[in-house]
């Protein structure tokens, strides 16, 4: 449950907030006047000369200065009014995030924990949104218009209980009373400018040095001393972005404790994810990093307690971010730090010993009559999918002689009771044409052949399902898969075992593609723009999970 802040408090998050959104524009107008006049002077002006107050063609300097600074200060104002105008759809773009499946069990729970968020921080609404990333990490962003949202990895959400997920949701939505998701956002696209501007000149000077432009004072020479002040302004700005960042993170989880009355559990969620790797969606934009729970791009400087480490780094160091959470919870760093590495270790050992949910696992098998006709031998899974297993259906063990009822059998009838309202006769596996069969796997409805083993996935659960451990596989299994991937060789075409088919949900054509260079193993991905459906044929899904879960175990994740 989670417990709304003081009155008080929000009130002084709120007063600081604006006085720092009014610091933010007035710095950045300073360095927008700054560096544009250093850029500019570079790029059209000499340099040298404009330092004694005259500029190129007997300009006054104080003049040309003066009209830059006049045009920086309209930039400023109208990049500051963007920046605030960019919609939340844009920043979720820009971040890769899609919203919660309420159909998927794992993110109903993460939404669950959102609407408590709403209801403690009275922020409405508050969008539920997921990275598809194997990473651990968690952000929230805010638009000028009001809208919010808070969002985590698919690795995160696989990988957190729920105790430890409401501390994360509670520190994200102190972001959003706090109005640093809102500052900190503007401060990510503002502060972008000069990056873009120092990346632009950056490839103006590598083309100019390339076409033999190397003379002193030619065009070439202007364009690297122009990437040098803007690269000196983007460094700058930066480590500004950073330390509003550095500073916030600290008052975040002292509120988030205060909302979740949980330090310890806010505490091992930083633990795990500090341990884990922790991309957000590929490489995330550099820009963006300070909004995210930790830093997304691993570097040792997070970590350092040095001058230097501090104008560097986007987040506090974990061990100064666990030793303010152990004030509140009145406990030794160390006693915490033995107990989380105990944890995790029986974690491990429990995963390990946790038995196989692998489709084989499919009981005794049948015959079943229908019509004087008797069909098998089967497993009651596949009887039920061609229509054979009714409760009242005559069935003969393998092996043996008994005739009974289905009904009659203790092992079919919650087979019975629970899979046949999830026989989907709308879809046909597309190997075998036989109705394919509903099941839960790895949180999510899909839908699953009992014959040929190929699973009908929607899109975007392929990224889900290799984000998450349910399923557990043998570690020969899993080193005979990588070594299979790593004897693969030749094209798509040269790979490629079975026929061309058409998406079961939408009956357009699939094409063949690799799943990844990486993994090589080739699905069938339906060419329908808003389908997108995933087809993968038997074993293909659990190759991909144990390349996955071996090449992770290989780099410690």
């Amino acid at each position: 449950m989670f417990h709304p802040l003081p009155a008080n408090t929000v009130f002084e998050a709120q007063s600081r907030n604006r006085r720092d959104t009014i610091l933010l524009f007035l710095l950045l107008v300073v360095l927008y006047i700054v560096f544009f006049n250093l850029i500019a002077l570079a790029l059209f002006g000499d340099f040298g000369r404009v330092l004694f107050g005259v500029a190129g063609r007997g300009v006054p300097g104080v003049t040309l200065a003066g009209w830059i600074s006049a045009i920086a200060v309209a930039i400023a104002f109208f990049h500051f009014i963007v920046a605030r105008s960019k919609s939340l759809e844009d920043l979720l773009k820009d971040l890769g995030a899609k919203a919660a499946d309420p159909k998927d069990h794992y993110h109903q729970v993460f939404i669950n924990l959102v609407a408590e968020a709403e209801a403690a921080t009275g922020i409405r609404p508050i969008r539920a949104v997921l990275i598809p990333s194997y990473g651990c990490n968690a952000f929230s962003v805010a638009d000028g218009k009001g809208n919010s949202a808070i969002g985590v990895t698919e690795g995160l959400l696989s990988r957190l209980d729920r105790a430890e997920m409401s501390a994360v949701i509670a520190h994200e939505a102190s972001h959003l009373v706090n109005g640093d998701s809102r500052l900190m956002t503007t401060a990510c696209a503002l502060f972008g400018i000069l990056g873009a501007i120092r990346q632009g000149l950056g490839q103006s000077a590598s083309r100019s040095s390339r076409s033999g432009y190397r003379t002193r004072g030619s065009g070439g020479g202007r364009m690297v001393l122009a990437w040098f002040m803007a690269t000196l302004g983007y460094f700058l700005t930066k480590m500004i972005c950073m330390a509003l960042s550095r500073t916030r993170e600290y008052l975040a989880d002292e509120h988030a404790v205060q909302i979740c009355k949980d330090p310890l559990a806010l505490a091992q969620a930083l633990s795990k994810v500090a341990g884990k790797y922790r991309g957000g969606g590929g490489d995330v934009n550099e820009g963006y990093a300070p909004l995210f729970i930790m830093n997304p791009n691993l570097s040792n400087l997070d970590e350092g307690t040095n001058p230097f480490a501090d104008l560097l780094s986007t987040h506090p160091p974990l061990q100064a971010r666990l030793r303010k959470l152990m004030g509140f919870a009145r406990m030794d760093l160390g006693t915490f730090q033995q107990q989380v590495e105990g944890k995790l270790k029986r974690d491990d050992a429990a995963d390990a010993s946790r038995p196989s949910q692998s489709p084989e696992r499919a009981g005794d098998l049948f015959y079943a009559n229908r019509e004087g006709e008797w069909f098998g031998p089967s497993t009651p899974q596949q009887l039920l999918a061609a229509g054979l297993l009714t409760p009242q259906a005559w069935i003969c063990p393998s092996g043996g002689q008994e005739v009974v009822r289905a009904c009659d059998v203790p092992n079919i009838l919650p087979i019975l009771q629970i899979l046949a309202p999830k026989v989907d006769n709308q879809h046909a596996c597309p190997r075998c044409r036989m109705p394919l069969m509903g099941e839960t796997y790895e949180g999510m409805d899909v839908l699953h052949c009992t014959f040929c083993k190929g699973y009908l996935l929607k899109v975007g659960y392929v990224e889900r399902i290799m984000a998450r451990r349910e399923v557990k596989f043998d570690a020969n299994e899993i080193e005979w898969t990588r070594k299979w991937r790593d004897a693969q060789r030749g094209t798509l075409r040269e790979n490629c075992i079975y026929p061309e088919i058409r998406c079961p949900a939408c009956k357009d054509p699939m094409s063949k593609v690799f799943h990844s260079l990486v993994s090589r193993v080739i699905i069938d991905r339906c060419t329908n723009g808003n389908c997108r459906a995933i087809w993968c044929d038997g074993g293909e899904l659990e190759t991909l999970q144990m390349l996955v879960e071996g090449d992770s175990a290989a780099v410690g994740f």
